[in-house]
């Protein structure tokens, strides 16, 4: 069910957005700070970011439909490009979540809790793709 937008909202949006880069142009050219190549440049680079931003969405939508259809085959567990859950931290982030620890003691227990935590996170998330996996086979086998 699509619906429809009113030609009048659509006018007043446009003129919105119109007004909207009018004010940023204004802004860069009011501003004796700014020359017309730091514009230029700051426009590229905002282009170029929404490039960026919608082709990963692009490539996220893409990858979900094959996911979804099978034509990719699932994920392994190993695989932290598709499935974004990590929990492998590195020295420095281990030492910053404890830098409110008054004492060195305080600071290892807090680090021994931290990789704790990890480690039951890291299990459990094996856990759910295992039975999601299970389940999503058992679907389309209709089991």
């Amino acid at each position: 069910m699509t619906k429809e937008i009113d030609p009048k909202t659509v006018d007043l949006l446009h003129q919105n957005m119109k007004c909207r880069l009018y004010d940023v142009v204004g802004e860069y050219l009011d501003d004796d700070n700014y020359s017309s190549v730091t514009f230029f440049t700051d426009l590229m680079e905002a282009l170029k970011e929404w490039k960026e931003y919608h082709h990963k969405k692009l490539d996220k939508v893409n990858l979900s439909m094959s996911l979804i259809t099978g034509d990719t085959p699932s994920p392994s567990l190993s695989d932290r490009s598709i499935i974004q859950f990590n929990t492998n931290y590195t020295e420095e982030e281990l030492n910053s979540m404890c830098d409110k620890a008054t004492s060195d003691q305080e600071k290892e227990r807090c680090r021994e809790y931290n990789l704790r935590e990890a480690e039951y996170y890291n299990q459990r998330f094996k856990v759910d793709v295992a039975t999601t996996k299970q389940d999503w086979d058992e679907f389309w086998e209709h089991k």
